[in-house]
């Protein structure tokens, strides 16, 4: 195997393991607030990263 592959493969791998840890803690996150009672809403920013709300949503009769 070229080296200059086995360097990309190698990359992707820690990527994943990168992409896996992000995952899980925007999963703990989300179920911290929705544990609260509150709603969670997950935004894409514009530069890629990830954000989590917590909304509180009330409910009014007119």
């Amino acid at each position: 195997m070229r080296a200059d592959l086995k360097k990309i493969g190698e990359q992707k791998r820690t990527d994943l393991v990168g992409q896996t840890e992000r995952a899980l803690y925007l999963l703990d996150v989300i179920s911290t607030i929705t544990d609260r009672g509150n709603n969670a809403e997950v935004r894409r920013k514009k530069d890629g990263t990830l954000t989590v709300y917590e909304v509180k949503k009330n409910i009014v009769t007119v």
